[in-house]
């Protein structure tokens, strides 16, 4: 367990460092989506792969000296002799009960914090799907529009697109806006999210996985602006509704 947690641990980095020199800046986006989920299925599956590599070693039998009845005599010295009262086959009982205690103490950890983030997963599921379920719901281009009361800003999950209930009614949700969030769902970025999510439940001890999380979802947002500025020729007005929002919202 310790050895596969090192090897796609390690894989993991090494794949990240060349998606943060190489593909990072370049305007790759429907690449650099897959190759972030490749990468971390990748980095799960690759330490089950094994290459068998065999190196054959011949002996020269002209080397091999035949040894036939010779004896090498037994000597005797005062390093040599055990003493009588020390038992040879007496256990170190201390040292493997340390060794038991440690590896116990490291095991109820992490199971502790695989249940924790488990329950923080399964609570935000459930969440999203009583929000989905109690709140009003417009029917747009195939997908549903959920009307929220919460001071949130826009974001979609597989088909439904949530939008605060107040914004929507009185027009400060632009067009534009709510095609940004339609490309999400069209996208189907959402399995991205929930990928990278049931990786961090049984992985929460390694950093490496926020930044592939943070990453996939800074490439979504490229993503859905190319998807909306394809079919927006005013790219500056697009922007400019875009900041304005965000601003709007915040102090």
């Amino acid at each position: 367990m310790t050895a596969y947690i090192i090897k796609s641990s390690i894989s993991l980095l090494l794949m990240f460092g060349l998606y943060w020199f190489i593909l990072r800046k370049e305007k790759l986006f429907v690449f650099n989506r897959f190759f972030l989920v490749a990468s971390v299925v990748f980095s799960l599956v690759m330490p089950f792969i094994s290459i068998p590599v065999n190196f054959q070693v011949t002996p020269k039998i002209n080397e091999i000296i035949p040894a036939y009845n010779y004896i090498i005599p037994e000597i005797n010295t005062s390093e040599n002799i055990v003493p009588g009262d020390v038992n040879i086959n007496q256990p170190f009982v201390e040292k493997e009960t340390s060794e038991i205690s440690i590896s116990a103490i490291l095991l109820a950890l992490y199971i502790s914090g695989v249940i924790l983030f488990l329950i923080r997963f399964m609570r935000n599921i459930y969440i999203i799907m009583r929000r989905s379920k109690l709140s009003e719901k417009i029917s747009f281009k195939g997908y549903q529009i959920v009307l929220i009361n919460d001071k949130t800003g826009p974001y979609c999950f597989f088909s439904n697109i949530f939008l605060n209930k107040n914004d929507y009614m009185n027009g400060k949700i632009d067009k534009e806006l709510l095609d940004h969030e339609l490309e999400h769902a069209m996208q189907s970025h959402s399995f991205d999210i929930i990928l990278i999510e049931l990786v961090k439940i049984f992985y929460w001890f390694n950093p490496v996985h926020v930044l592939y999380e943070r990453a996939i979802r800074i490439n979504h947002e490229y993503l859905a602006d190319n998807g909306v500025i394809n079919d927006n020729s005013d790219i500056k007005s697009y922007a400019d509704k875009l900041l304005g929002f965000i601003t709007g919202r915040s102090n």
